[in-house]
């Protein structure tokens, strides 16, 4: 039996995803310039440090995916 691959395709219809707006931070985050003098400072002298642990949930909505991939990274 040998079959036409060309008429068993299926066309697809794709959503535009680029008019979806990214999340902003609230709070973002700038750069900071190191020198010899501030390269060594105490930690309890710099503004406030970024979030370092994030729940499932807080993953899966920055990354704009399911919960249950979320999960799985």
């Amino acid at each position: 039996m040998d079959f036409d691959r060309n008429s068993m395709t299926v066309p697809v219809q794709s959503s535009d995803y680029t008019k979806k707006f990214l999340q902003k931070d609230s709070n973002p985050t700038t750069m900071e310039v190191v020198t010899q003098t501030n390269a060594v400072k105490s930690p309890t002298d710099s503004p406030a440090t970024t979030k370092l642990v994030y729940t499932v949930e807080e993953i899966a909505r920055m990354l704009a995916i399911s919960l249950r991939s979320a999960y799985n990274l």
